[in-house]
């Protein structure tokens, strides 16, 4: 009993050890958001993707148009916007999923940190040591904590709890089966 309620607390832990982490540890909204949910398409200087490399993307387009964009990309497109179109074709007609739930606020704060990593990547580009590469350089700064990580560390701990539990389980049932067949109750005995 007490080891169940051992990895209870350990699971609930290990469960909200993300939300601790990333109200005290990210930078911006906008990284958090980033993160979570463009970061599977999109990078920051670091190339093509699903979608395109994002780094300057506030030099390269309108403010208001990123703002429809990002909540809809596929009525941008419609619209007959030819840049929304032409994105739409280089990118093998890969459609960007809309996102309703994202409010202009939480778009602008991607938006100003996708300005802020766009400059540090352009920084660290004119800065990069001579014989490092830049991308080996930006990747030693990179965090280990992210979402990501603490999400699949957290799985992997609750599935050794998990064998932990099974292996003390099935080694009772050894011990009982031992002692079922060890003593004088065994079912196979004959009766007299």
């Amino acid at each position: 009993m007490r080891f169940g309620i051992l990895i209870l607390q350990v699971c609930l832990t290990m469960m909200f050890a993300p939300t601790i982490l990333n109200a005290q540890g990210a930078a911006t909204d906008g990284e958090t958001t980033f993160k979570s949910i463009c970061a599977a398409c999109h990078s920051i200087g670091r190339g093509r993707v699903v979608g395109p490399d994002l780094a300057g993307v506030t030099e390269r387009r309108n403010h208001d148009w990123l703002l429809k964009f990002v909540k809809s990309s596929q009525s941008v497109v419609k619209s007959g916007d030819k840049t929304a179109d032409s994105l739409f074709q280089a990118y093998n007609k890969t459609i960007m999923p809309d996102q309703p739930t994202l409010d202009d606020n939480k778009i602008k704060d991607v938006l100003a940190y996708i300005n802020t990593a766009s400059a540090s990547k352009t920084a660290a580009a004119s800065t990069g040591s001579g014989n490092q590469p830049v991308a080996v350089a930006e990747k030693a700064n990179d965090k280990f904590f992210t979402e990501a990580n603490i999400w699949l560390l957290t799985v992997i701990a609750v599935m050794l709890l998990v064998i932990l539990s099974l292996a003390r389980v099935n080694k009772n049932l050894v011990e009982q089966i031992k002692d079922f067949y060890s003593s004088d109750r065994s079912f196979f005995k004959k009766q007299n």
